[in-house]
């Protein structure tokens, strides 16, 4: 089973229009979090579930250089693309309907746009 290619179709900005239970709000900011900014930080961020378990550490080399790419070229498509084709997330994704996939990709955007806008907010390693 592929990933829908709806998944790829990225909206202009996030319409806010998701209703996530708990625990797919905590599944999803876990795994944003790890593909978004722990490869930027270099480490593992709090985690809201117990039994969450982070991408590979091969993975977590991709995820970074794909976001370094990212920050280079500015090409989103082509970021969400390679990041949703590394193996820890299209497992994560696979698991979950299309509206579900969805709403995590949003969950992901909100955080990519936290840290990589126009508004200078950064995250650097120390």
């Amino acid at each position: 089973m592929s990933l829908s290619p709806e998944l790829f179709r990225l909206p202009d900005r996030s319409s806010g229009q998701h209703s996530m239970t708990i625990r797919e709000l905590c599944d999803n900011d876990d795994m944003a979090t790890s593909i978004i900014v722990d490869p930027i930080l270099g480490f593992r961020t709090h985690k809201m579930s117990l039994h969450y378990r982070p991408p590979q550490h091969e993975e977590q080399i991709k995820l970074k250089c794909i976001l370094r790419k990212y920050k280079e070229d500015q090409d989103l498509c082509a970021a969400i693309q390679e990041i949703f084709h590394v193996g820890a997330i299209t497992r994560f994704l696979k698991r979950r309907t299309l509206k579900q996939q969805l709403a995590f990709r949003d969950h992901a955007l909100q955080s990519k746009r936290a840290i990589v806008t126009k508004r200078k907010i950064a995250l650097v390693e120390c």
